[in-house]
């Protein structure tokens, strides 16, 4: 047996795998394609994307918020909010009863604190030096 780097086509083979597995024990799973539901939203303004935000609902019915950006020249007019709400709202609507995501700004923690996120993690000096790598979590 040899160890090497695998391929996007040999992972994505053993995810298929994993996730064959997990329906013998997850009922949820059974009649399902994929483990997860995409959510996606953006605002435009002239056919350009200046926001947007993505997420996925994995079995367990929990949100996973991926990617969330507002261009710096459309910050505080809030869009973030609305966005955030959007996926929320939406999520709730297919059965989530929790929403879980990862970020590095402390002002995004100040943001999602304000609108109901706790802190349940945090990993200081990560990417770098001085950056703490925050998890927050919300019930939906």
């Amino acid at each position: 047996m040899i160890l090497t780097e695998g391929t996007p086509q040999e992972l994505g083979a053993l995810s298929n795998q994993l996730f064959e597995f997990n329906k013998t024990i997850v009922p949820d799973f059974n009649g399902k394609d994929t483990p997860f539901d995409f959510i996606r939203y953006v605002f435009k303004k002239d056919d350009q994307v200046v926001a947007g935000i993505s997420g996925k609902i994995c079995i367990n019915n929990v949100l996973f918020i991926d990617d969330f950006f507002v261009i710096e020249a459309f910050r505080k007019q809030g869009l973030a909010s609305k966005l955030l709400e959007k996926l929320e709202s939406e999520a709730k609507a297919r059965g989530c009863y929790g929403a879980v995501l990862e970020t590095i700004r402390i002002e995004a923690v100040t943001f999602y604190q304000k609108r109901g996120y706790d802190v349940f993690g945090i990993i200081d000096n990560v990417p770098c030096p001085n950056v703490q790598h925050v998890h927050m979590k919300k019930a939906l």
